[in-house]
């Protein structure tokens, strides 16, 4: 648009100096027309942006990290005889890195329908993300002349990390670890007298208290109720976010989250979904020194696992050890617990005080050559 303004000023520049150096009448008419145009341009685009009316469509809220993400927008054209030129303004914010990205996106507004298009941006970090319509732009017939028109509207799209599944042994002594639960298995029975595993037919040598009467009744055979087997292999997914001189805060524009433990919170929800294909109920927890409190998130499906990625969106890092350390010791009994799951800022993986080998391929994690014991 600057290039053709340019060009247009500098024909109407030359077309006034050869009014002046040239007494043909033809100079002088082209001279009035340019003159005359420009004047009608600048009418015409204050009537058309009348017409327009834009804002960015509400749809998609969340989405995974390094995904193509459409940035919608809605358009209406309530002229019925003129199709209109524009070029929409985006600003993509990350909350948490501070980056900023911006986009003009030129499209033709049909004359007389509301339509909507779309821009897609890749988002290579995760986090909450806030898409912003500065402004539009309505052009001329020829794209030299312009009326900015500004605005508001912004959508909040959260970047959820990603998940990989890693390879993941579930030792007997967790499958049996003994704890309250609700979850129950659907490939054992078990002694949980307030859970039915399955009914089967009576065989000699059942326990006579376990037969269900009311349904042997109706169907005038001995049908005996196997019990539940509660899943109760509680496992403990700490992460630790401590900041010392190496790890900055979480937030902040100047050391934002390409500084810090993503690789940390894609690991803690790739370990949570891990165990969750494993049938294994765990708590995953971490310290918020603002309000000075351990979060726990118990996770028992899948369900869980969603719920708990957006709560890892919003997780600060912390420099009070000592505070942290108290905290935990008043909220948890290690005796609690089957294993224990520490993955700390840097991204490092402790299993009941071993530390597990990560392997790197470059900046990236081979979540799939990872290999735990819980």
């Amino acid at each position: 648009m600057i290039k053709r303004s340019l060009i247009y000023s500098l024909v109407t520049l030359i077309t006034l100096c050869m009014f002046f150096l040239f007494t043909e009448k033809v100079i002088g008419i082209v001279l009035l027309m340019e003159c005359m145009y420009y004047i009608m341009a600048i009418v015409y685009v204050r009537i058309v942006s009348r017409f327009i009316q834009v804002k960015l469509d509400k749809g998609l809220y969340s989405a995974e990290k390094n995904s193509e993400i459409p940035i919608l927008i809605q358009v209406k054209n309530k002229s019925k005889w003129l199709s209109v030129r524009c070029d929409f303004k985006i600003k993509v914010v990350n909350n948490f890195t501070g980056e900023v990205k911006k986009e003009i996106i030129n499209h033709t507004v049909t004359r007389g329908v509301k339509e909507t298009f779309s821009e897609s941006f890749l988002s290579s970090d995760c986090g909450e993300i806030s898409v912003y319509l500065v402004e539009y732009y309505v052009y001329d017939w020829i794209g030299c002349l312009y009326l900015k028109k500004k605005t508001n509207d912004v959508k909040k799209i959260e970047i959820l990390p990603e998940t990989h599944l890693l390879m993941t042994e579930i030792q007997r002594t967790t499958r049996e670890f003994i704890t309250d639960s609700e979850v129950y298995s659907d490939s054992e029975k078990g002694d949980d007298l307030s859970e039915i595993y399955q009914v089967r037919e009576y065989v000699e040598g059942d326990p006579i208290h376990d037969i269900h009467w009311k349904l042997s009744a109706k169907t005038d055979n001995l049908l005996i109720k196997e019990h539940g087997k509660p899943l109760g292999c509680v496992v403990l997914i700490w992460i630790d976010l401590f900041r010392n001189n190496t790890v900055k805060h979480l937030r902040g524009k100047k050391h934002g989250r390409k500084n810090l433990p993503v690789n940390a919170i894609e690991m803690a929800a790739s370990v949570s979904l891990s165990l969750i294909e494993q049938k294994c109920v765990h708590m995953v927890a971490w310290y918020e020194e603002k309000n000075d409190r351990i979060i726990r998130k118990r996770v028992e499906n899948e369900e869980n696992i969603y719920e708990l990625l957006n709560r890892l969106l919003y997780l600060e890092s912390y420099h009070d050890r000592k505070r942290a350390d108290m905290q935990f010791d008043e909220r948890f009994d290690r005796n609690d617990f089957s294993s224990m799951v520490e993955i700390k800022s840097d991204g490092r993986l402790i299993v009941n005080g071993n530390e597990i080998e990560v392997k790197k391929k470059g900046d990236k994690v081979c979540y799939e050559e990872t290999y735990i014991i819980v």
